[in-house]
């Protein structure tokens, strides 16, 4: 799943409004992903006050910006980005 690019019809930002298998599976991805990356990391806690549904917002915007990066590469540039916030916040 991970190297599909954002702009694949089967990607969450475009099936946003339907509940389709592969939206799930696509969210349920994300989620795992996230959270592994979340635990391994020495960095602060970036999930730390996040709702799940911003996170996918946050997919969403990303995607239409970028249709064609992979999806991996939207998750690590969440990450990044929620770690960031959660530093400037301490």
């Amino acid at each position: 799943m991970g190297a599909r690019e954002n702009k694949d019809e089967q990607h969450p930002a475009a099936a946003r409004g339907t509940r389709s298998y592969r939206q799930g599976l696509y969210t349920q991805w994300l989620a795992g992903f996230l959270s592994g990356l979340n635990v391994e990391s020495k960095g602060p806690d970036a999930l730390s006050g996040q709702g799940f549904d911003a996170l996918m917002a946050w997919l969403d915007k990303y995607c239409g910006a970028n249709p064609l990066e992979p999806i991996a590469s939207a998750a690590f540039q969440l990450t990044k980005e929620l770690r960031t916030r959660n530093i400037k916040g301490q």
